[in-house]
């Protein structure tokens, strides 16, 4: 028997103030009487008039002492420990997606689960288990418990994950567990041979599995259509290797390749569709582990940008657009634009065609008899240059500042109606507008780059890129691809109203695009869509989530070797530790009780 708080037995003293109250006397009043006759009455009540008189044993006085003593106890919790009582066993169970290779039948996490059912069937009464699932980050499935039923079903919710695990953190948190000041078994079972501190005894479940996997699914565009480079690694016996590409869900082409052991190949599939959004590639050979047998890829050149420049060598306006990663530049000089060809933006550095593209434009200093009818003939000298914050876009300038902007001269305009102004002087002057027109969107600068400092200011490709972003919404900052269980950021478009992730099974989430959010729900492999909402238009791009197989599919990883599980050492014995300290409040509320009733009903 022990105390968890050996200061609440201070409240024995408690007793002392008790017997005091007891043993002291009640005083008497003097009084005077008419006659002696009752004398002997009287000296027996002037002995009683004394301030102390001997302690005389009363069925209360005891009941409130004893509730003392159980109240006492009751503070300093006192608590029965026994060092051959029980075992405090703590598990902690591999979820990586290895562990749902079938070289052990039916896989190594339903034998995993078998043996941790086996090792809770040994339990004694006085045994407890703690059990915990390593994953990205651990987490304790089933708390500090002896109830083997309540075990058992926290076992078979265990699964293996598509990600890794992180043991060495899950042991971390056992160790922690395990040092609340009690000894016990910290047993690990998981298909790897690699050893851990602090481990009591491993349970290794592996076998001697062959497998394939897919390792790089990417795409690149040709002369013919896009091209899709694949790689396949073999990590066993050799093996001659199925592979199906499917484009969009379709079968495109099906090939063989020989793999000789440990061994890996390149494969090149041309005249891709150019058209085509996602590309799934296959291995139809079975194999001790199936979730590396698929590889994804989506096309990110689909949704490539293709913007004309028209300029006189200005090299500002080039690095800002080719910022854009998914903007392809065409460049060129004044009368050569190239106007037979499509192009989703057009950028005009003080020239425009007779003829205007259908299509987004972005204009710098516009000729003042040309086909946009905005240029009024004039130029003024622009004063206190600064932004208006009063424009509907305001996405636009939440990130400039337009401090100390200095423009020489400016192009008078009118400003068409729903037009903003971003950029004015202190008089009002528009020098940047923007609007929507029947042939897209519209951005005139009144003034020339040469004539300014703005392309020297640090809010020049800030702004350039706002103004892309609003011409033309970019897609899913590049995102090749992710693996499970990693967070994805979800970049929003300026326009964006709402965003939605739909994983492959069809399951959807949805965002606010403001503050940008991230998705953390990724251990679903396949292609996840992004849809963003803005207004009655809707923009997807796509996303691939994909196994990390430079760490999970080699099923014969080998290890430093492991100590002898036969003669390793018992564990050691966890205390079993009774807390009675309930039981003390119960038995002082019942003592209260009795108190009481003696004192109102006792003789």
């Amino acid at each position: 028997m022990s105390f968890q708080n050996p200061w609440g037995l201070l409240a024995l003293l408690l007793v002392v103030p008790l017997i005091l109250l007891y043993m002291l006397k009640q005083e008497y009043k003097d009084i005077r009487v008419s006659t002696t006759f009752l004398w002997q009455e009287v000296e027996r009540q002037l002995r009683a008039a004394k301030p102390w008189q001997r302690l005389k044993t009363r069925l209360l006085l005891v009941l409130q002492i004893l509730a003392i003593i159980i109240f006492a106890l009751a503070l300093a919790r006192p608590v029965y420990r026994s060092t051959d009582a029980g075992y405090h066993y703590v598990a902690v169970v591999d979820s990586s997606a290895r562990m749902q290779a079938t070289d052990i039948r039916p896989s190594r996490m339903e034998a995993a689960k078998k043996g941790l059912k086996d090792l809770i069937a040994t339990m004694t009464a006085r045994d407890r288990m703690t059990i915990i699932q390593a994953g990205i980050e651990p987490l304790v499935v089933v708390d500090e418990t002896g109830d083997k039923g309540l075990l058992r079903q926290g076992v078979d919710g265990l699964e293996a994950y598509n990600s890794r695990a992180d043991i060495e953190k899950a042991i971390q948190l056992a160790e922690a567990i395990i040092d609340k000041g009690e000894n016990g078994q910290l047993h690990l079972f998981t298909d790897s041979n690699k050893p851990y501190e602090g481990v009591l005894q491993y349970h290794i479940y592996k076998g001697d599995g062959n497998n394939l996997a897919i390792s790089n699914v990417s795409t690149s565009p040709g002369e013919e259509g896009l091209v899709v480079l694949s790689r396949v690694r073999n990590y066993g016996d050799p093996a001659s290797v199925t592979l199906e590409l499917r484009v969009d869900g379709s079968v495109f082409d099906i090939k063989e390749v020989s793999l000789a052991e440990g061994g890996q190949a390149d494969i090149y599939w041309t005249r891709v569709p150019r058209e085509g959004r996602t590309f799934e590639l296959a291995i139809l050979n079975e194999d001790d582990l199936a979730i590396d047998n698929r590889g994804w890829a989506v096309n990110k050149y689909q949704d490539q940008y293709r913007a004309l420049l028209v300029t006189d060598r200005n090299v500002f306006i080039e690095r800002a657009v080719g910022l854009r990663k998914d903007i392809e530049l065409v460049k060129t000089t004044k009368g050569q634009d190239l106007v037979s060809q499509d192009f989703s933006l057009y950028i005009y550095d003080g020239y425009l065609p007779e003829r205007l593209p259908k299509g987004h434009m972005i204009v710098f200093n516009p000729p003042e008899n040309g086909p946009l009818d905005l240029v009024e003939e004039g130029q003024f000298e622009p004063v206190a240059v600064r932004i208006n914050r009063d424009i509907v876009n305001d996405e636009i300038i939440s990130y400039i500042e337009a401090t100390d902007f200095q423009i020489a001269k400016a192009k008078k305009l009118k400003l068409p109606q729903d037009f903003d102004i971003v950029l004015e002087d202190q008089k009002g002057n528009p020098l940047l507008i923007l609007g929507d027109t029947d042939q897209g969107r519209l951005v005139i600068f009144a003034f020339s780059l040469k004539d300014s400092n703005l392309p020297l200011k640090a809010d020049f490709p800030i702004l350039m890129q706002a103004l892309l972003n609003w011409t033309l919404p970019p897609g899913l900052d590049e995102l090749d691809f992710t693996y499970p269980g990693d967070p994805v950021l979800l970049a929003p478009m300026l326009e964006a109203d709402q965003i939605s992730v739909i994983s492959p099974s069809g399951k959807e989430y949805n965002f606010d695009p403001y503050p940008v959010p991230y998705f953390y729900d990724s251990y679903e492999t396949g292609i996840y869509q992004v849809v963003q909402r803005a207004g009655d238009k809707l923009y997807r791009t796509y996303f691939p989530v994909v196994i990390q197989t430079s760490q999970l599919s080699d099923l014969r990883d080998a290890f430093e070797e492991m100590p002898d599980q036969g003669q390793q050492t018992p564990g050691l014995s966890a205390q079993f530790l009774k807390d009675f300290w309930k039981y003390a409040g119960w038995a002082l509320v019942l003592l209260l009780l009795i108190e009481w009733w003696v004192y109102h009903y006792g003789s």
